[in-house]
């Protein structure tokens, strides 16, 4: 069960983590136009 939420929430760190670093990708890019 621990084992489960613990999965649970650090997939959502994970997620939240790559959408930040997709977020600062995407704006280096547009700096570079």
């Amino acid at each position: 069960m621990l084992f489960q939420k613990y999965t649970f929430y650090w997939s959502l760190c994970v997620i939240h983590c790559v959408n930040l670093m997709l977020q600062d990708l995407g704006e280096t890019y547009d700096m570079r136009s």
